[in-house]
Order: C-alpha cells, then sequence, then structure tokens
C-alpha cells in the first residue's frame, strides 16, 4: 500500500495542476495583403475557462504583431495599442475588424489567400500557444471570407 501512495504522490507532483489556467482559440484568420503591403491583421475569438489576458503575440511572417483596438471618436476612427486584452473566466473576447485585433507590421512577405500563418499567443497565467492562421481574402470579416 505504502509504493501505491507514492505513485500517486509523484504522479500528482508531475501532473499539469487541475488550476492551471487555459484559453480556447477558435474562428482564427488573417486578411490577405496586397503585394508592396507591411502590414497585415489577424482576427479570432478567445475563451478562457479560468480568466486570463492576452499578453502578446509574434508570428515568424512579420517583425512584430501587436494588439490594438480600433475606436471612433465623432468621424475620426483612431487606431491604439494596447497591452493586454483581458478575457473573463467563460466569456468569449472576439478579435474582430474595426475592434480589437492584432496587427502583423513588417511582413516579410504577403500574406496569400488560401495560405496559413503561425501565430503564437502569449497569456499572464495560461501557457503560450501556437496556432495556424488561415489567410482569408483581403476584405475578409469571418475565416471562409
Amino acid at each position: 500500500m505504502k509504493r501505491l501512495g507514492m505513485v500517486a504522490v509523484c504522479a500528482a507532483m508531475f501532473a499539469a495542476p487541475a488550476w492551471a489556467a487555459s484559453v480556447v482559440v477558435t474562428s482564427a484568420f488573417a486578411r490577405a495583403t496586397l503585394p508592396g503591403s507591411d502590414t497585415g491583421v489577424v482576427y479570432m475569438t478567445l475563451e478562457s475557462d479560468t480568466g486570463d489576458k492576452l499578453t502578446g503575440a509574434s508570428t515568424p511572417v512579420a517583425v512584430s504583431a501587436m494588439m490594438h483596438k480600433t475606436s471612433m471618436a465623432g468621424m475620426v476612427m483612431s487606431m491604439d495599442m494596447v497591452s493586454a486584452i483581458d478575457l473573463p473566466a467563460g466569456q468569449k473576447v472576439v478579435l474582430q475588424p474595426d475592434q480589437l485585433h492584432i496587427m502583423l507590421e513588417g511582413l516579410r512577405h504577403p500574406l496569400v489567400k488560401g495560405t496559413t500563418i503561425p501565430l503564437q499567443l502569449i497569456f499572464a497565467k495560461s501557457p503560450a500557444e501556437t496556432v495556424t492562421v488561415p489567410v482569408a481574402g483581403f476584405a475578409a470579416m469571418t475565416p471562409g471570407g
């Protein structure tokens, strides 16, 4: 019995803790870019079971990947960088056109419809996650657009 108890203790030490945060990423897509463009954009839906924050992103296809929020003030649209995107527990947070999104700057090549790009997402609590992002049309509003 002692041996079985010790095995259970060791297994528990090396298992992922039950309280470990996780984020589910769905509906990710990037918009195709025109030749010569050095900026791109990625959208997705994020849902955290325990609550978390998206704190960063990176991809080998661009020099930088920054989180932005688009807003309107009267007739003027502005886009501001945000340091984190809150992911309240159990709520879907949608990154979508003209709102929250990930801006890719310094593209190393155009984003071509029908291809994919890797995107690593960094979270405050959850482990980093690399997602494969399909590239949709340049005016796409949804992943299949």
